[in-house]
């Protein structure tokens, strides 16, 4: 028997989460709420052949009335503008329902920590979907770090440019909310790139982020919130770094770059050859793992007997939903590594998040997370 699940919200991004969690046939799309414009909200679900019994108006009564089927939805995918995330994940989970938040998981950190508490509470396996946690190269560069590869690391370099909210910020686009306080929440460009990166890093580093002085730049334009960030931080273990993000970068689409200096060489990786990775050494050496053929265990533990996927973020969602629903079928997870980002990573994205704009009301000082 399949997987079922549920969608909230009916934006672009929607579309690849649906894709994603269908693509290995485990799991099946049955019902959601997508507009609170009647006609919409059809049109919608009529993409997807959905029983109009339920297809749904409003997500409270589609949480109330799912909880009561015998055949209720296994997990709902929310993808919602920011500030709505917190109230939609606690209402499904408080009905015994598995959710899937795009990130940022929440706007504060009190409100991640309330939703992580409760989906342990719930013992229900909850995501949050930082698309690039499913690349497998970002898993290679994990293992080639923690195995002292180069050595022991002493700075990170962070970068995210992306240039297609330029337009919208001066047509005014409805996407320019991802600017606007009321929708977005506390940040910008750091909340909705910035926390992308942040993961990552945090992910191959295996440390936590002590400490944070940033930047923030609402430029061009006239936008409330951050298009364009620069961020110095501190882990936990000492290891420094910075990190840029634009979202206003005109020639540049998913430009994201990563690099780990050590004494003893640099570990690199890069969006525009995402499948991937770079290790140059001290003694002059350049070692570019990539595909096809490579036989590290970080890549082979990923399927691929998959065709290629001409857009690597989906890609990143198949790999992270296919990690996910395993869990589902296999609770409790039959490893310690469950495989996908949770609820308590997307805390401490949050947490990242919050010190920023901490940071930045504050003269741009040191905040501790």
């Amino acid at each position: 028997m399949k997987l079922t699940f549920g969608l909230v919200g009916g934006g672009g991004i929607s579309h690849n989460h649906i894709y994603a969690a269908t693509y290995d046939g485990i799991a099946e799309f049955t019902c959601g709420c997508f507009s609170r414009n009647e006609e919409k909200n059809r049109d919608y679900a009529s993409q997807y052949n959905l029983d109009s019994q339920r297809v749904y108006s409003d997500y409270m009564v589609m949480a109330i009335e799912e909880a009561k089927r015998p055949d209720k939805i296994d997990f709902v995918i929310v993808c919602t503008p920011n500030v709505s995330h917190y109230e939609i994940c606690k209402t499904f989970l408080t009905r015994g329902i598995a959710v899937v938040c795009d990130k940022p998981l929440t706007v504060t950190a009190n409100q991640a920590r309330e939703l992580v508490e409760l989906a342990k509470k719930s013992d229900l396996p909850c995501a949050v979907t930082y698309t690039f946690g499913g690349f497998p190269f970002i898993h290679l560069a994990r293992d080639l770090y923690q195995s002292k590869e180069i050595g022991e690391a002493y700075f990170v370099s962070l970068k995210y440019f992306r240039g297609a909210r330029l337009n919208e910020i001066y047509r005014n686009q409805v996407k320019t909310w991802r600017f606007t306080k009321e929708v977005s929440g506390l940040v910008g460009a750091v909340g909705d790139l910035g926390t992308h990166i942040e993961f990552l890093a945090r992910f191959v580093i295996g440390s936590d982020i002590d400490r944070v002085l940033a930047l923030l730049i609402n430029k061009p334009g006239k936008v409330e919130l951050d298009t364009t960030g620069t961020v110095l931080y501190e882990y936990e273990n000492g290891l420094h770094g910075t990190m840029t993000v634009a979202q206003a970068a005109c020639g540049h689409d998913n430009d994201i770059e990563f690099e780990i200096l050590g004494e003893k060489g640099t570990i690199s990786w890069s969006m525009k050859k995402y499948n991937e990775l770079k290790v140059d050494y001290l003694d002059g050496r350049t070692v570019i793992h990539r595909d096809p053929g490579i036989n590290e265990k970080s890549i082979r533990k990923f399927d691929r007997s998959r065709p290629i996927i001409a857009n690597p973020p989906v890609m990143g969602f198949i790999n992270i939903y296919a990690k996910y629903l395993h869990r589902i079928i296999n609770n409790p997870p039959t490893e310690s590594y469950i495989g996908y980002p949770d609820f308590t990573d997307g805390y401490k994205g949050v947490k990242f998040i919050e010190a920023c704009a901490k940071s930045q009301e504050s003269d741009n000082c040191w905040i501790d997370l």
